[in-house]
């Protein structure tokens, strides 16, 4: 039997809490998921909090990060850059817009390239 990816995603998720572990660790819990398991498991995760569990996971979606992070942690190169809160990152500007200083990122100028790539 084939499960759509969002199936799976919730059956990986459920085997991992089935144990009662205290912490889970995840890598793109959200990652390809459809709003309505995307809400799903993020209602799965903050019960999990609320009954006292730990989750660590990973994310390249930061407005999640923003929305259901109590720390956050910067990796670049694969290295921890920085550990913040959100609401040092929200005080200042966006978790994306630090996240993108952190990393040395330089906008894109796209009228370097305007005429290149199409009409002016």
């Amino acid at each position: 039997m084939d499960f759509s990816h969002g199936m799976r995603k919730k059956l990986a998720l459920s085997i991992a809490l089935l144990p009662n572990p205290d912490l889970l660790f995840l890598d793109e819990p959200f990652e390809g998921v459809d709003a309505v398991t995307g809400s799903v498991i993020r209602d799965l995760l903050l019960s999990f909090v609320r009954r006292g569990g730990t989750v660590l996971l990973t994310s390249h979606i930061l407005e999640i990060v923003e929305r259901l992070c109590t720390h956050v942690g910067i990796i670049h190169a694969g290295r921890l850059i920085e550990q913040t809160l959100p609401d040092e990152v929200r005080s200042g500007s966006s978790l994306e817009k630090r996240f993108l200083e952190r990393v040395g990122f330089k906008a894109f100028d796209a009228s370097r390239v305007a005429g290149r790539w199409g009409p002016q």
